[in-house]
């Protein structure tokens, strides 16, 4: 069905809003067998081909993976971004000297704020109150809360408050402990560092530089036949090379690895 706006688009919405955990999803159409009147149609956009193992089909029961060149021309809407202005009328503003890091996080997290915050409560999106924390100098421990997307609530002794989103993520983390006793065993280690060139001549671990962008951007063949390796990750802190590790795992790499800390941990150890 043709829509004369931008890109003839037609928008199908659903009745509900519906809530995803963060992962890995797919969209797609049920094509009814006798391809009559009800039946759907979406075209191929030629001048991009980024459908290399990401377009699949079923006609039998099993999944394949497509020849047809082009990029599929469906896409998914996942909601505004959010902001401070889509909490309820309770809720304060975003204090914008509070930080958290890393952000996607993953076991802990920590808050760097000139602000004394004292009790950390997570929220989810349907605004019901999941756990409290303990912050023990500005940091916090959150192994235990399911994956998703939540809704930060700080709190400090005077019950002012702050309200930041987070993302828990599912992750494999290695601590530079334990990477530098593989280091010192000399053992085949494949490593990424995913900050910019001028940050890597400051100091670096002799990993292969590969910026966050050019992952991003999937410019990554000089890595294809790491995919089935361990594949450790590091940036500066480990707000980048979480994100990179997000987006390699999307690319088809089994075994990434974050490096808790980044580089700055890793020097404090390394001298």
């Amino acid at each position: 069905m043709y829509e004369p706006s931008q890109n003839g688009f037609t928008t199908y919405a659903f009745d509900t809003v519906k809530y995803l955990d963060a992962g890995k999803y797919y969209i797609g159409i049920t094509q009814p067998s006798n391809f009559g009147s009800d039946s759907i149609y979406y075209g191929l956009d030629v001048n991009n081909n980024i459908n290399t193992q990401k377009l699949y089909y079923n006609v039998d029961g099993d999944w394949y993976a497509s020849g047809a060149q082009g990029c599929v021309m469906m896409r998914p809407i996942v909601g505004l971004p959010f902001t401070a202005s889509t909490l309820p009328n309770s809720f304060d503003t975003v204090n914008e000297s509070t930080f958290i890091f890393p952000n996607p996080i993953y076991n802990y997290f920590y808050i760097q704020s000139k602000n004394n915050w004292i009790k950390a409560t997570a929220i989810d999106m349907q605004g019901r109150l999941i756990k409290d924390f303990q912050i023990i100098n500005h940091f916090v421990s959150c192994e235990d809360l399911p994956i998703g997307v939540y809704i930060l609530k700080l709190e400090d002794n005077q019950k002012q408050n702050s309200y930041h989103k987070i993302i828990k993520i599912n992750m494999q983390t290695i601590t530079v402990q334990d990477l530098k006793k593989r280091v010192d065993a000399h053992e085949d280690l494949y490593i990424i560092d995913v900050r910019e060139p001028f940050e890597y001549e400051e100091t670096n671990m002799g990993a292969k530089l590969i910026p966050l962008g050019k992952i991003m951007a999937e410019d990554i063949d000089e890595i294809l036949d790491w995919k089935d390796k361990e594949v450790i990750v590091h940036c500066r802190s480990g707000v980048r090379s979480a994100q990179a590790c997000l987006v390699l795992e999307q690319y088809g790499f089994s075994n990434t690895k974050n490096l808790e800390g980044g580089i700055l941990a890793w020097n404090q150890i390394a001298k």
